[in-house]
């Protein structure tokens, strides 16, 4: 009987486009809730470095909300054709029935990748890496004490932006960091690192 009124919101639909300026992919995705009945959520969605953030937020039944993100876009993505971001997802609602909070968290890939032989327009890929269990919020946004806020391929190489740098730590090719259930090991610091953002190069290992 309870069954019948969980709810939940999912996000479907992503796509992307080039902007007029030249750096910018606006990013698409609509939030549909596939329930019966209405569901009132707060919550966020964070793409890249970008956040969208929701308080008390009503959403109809198969009804979905479009929602956008202009995204930059470095030279090298550009010149190869193929960016990717992380996403994460947080929502909580309260159940009909037993008036309790119930929040969904996860975690995934969007990629993007202008198709040059075909219409030579972009278009979105998205990728669940894992789902975390309810306020387990610095497990699904932590690697290894940084925050993974961004990857790309350039040049034939995957590059991580990694955030909340800690300088009690060290980051040197060689060190392994664990992202998506999957090892990467760093052979390369990127010299257009900043204080705010270090830049690395990376490759998948066993």
């Amino acid at each position: 009987m309870q069954a019948q009124f969980d709810q939940w919101v999912d996000l479907t639909n992503w796509r992307c486009e080039k902007q007029l300026r030249n750096n910018i992919l606006r990013i698409m995705v609509d939030l549909v809730n596939p329930t019966q009945f209405p569901i009132t959520y707060s919550g966020e969605i964070i793409v890249g470095t970008k956040e969208r953030r929701f308080d008390k937020e009503v959403l109809s039944p198969k009804r979905p909300k479009t929602i956008d993100f202009d995204m930059v876009v470095t030279n090298g993505g550009q010149a190869a054709g193929s960016v990717s971001f992380q996403v994460s997802e947080s929502f909580t609602h309260w159940h009909k029935i037993t008036k309790e909070a119930v929040t969904n968290e996860r975690l995934g890939r969007l990629d993007c990748t202008k198709w040059q032989k075909v219409d030579k327009r972009w278009h979105a890929k998205y990728t669940s890496l894992t789902e975390k269990q309810p306020r387990d919020r610095t497990a699904m946004k932590t690697v290894n004490s940084y925050r993974l806020i961004a990857y790309q391929v350039e040049s034939g190489k995957v590059v991580f932006d990694l955030a909340n740098y800690a300088e009690t730590h060290t980051l040197s090719p060689g060190t392994v960091l664990i992202e998506g259930g999957a090892n990467w090991e760093i052979i390369g610091l990127r010299e257009d690192s900043t204080p705010q953002v270090r830049r690395i190069d990376v490759k998948k290992v066993d």
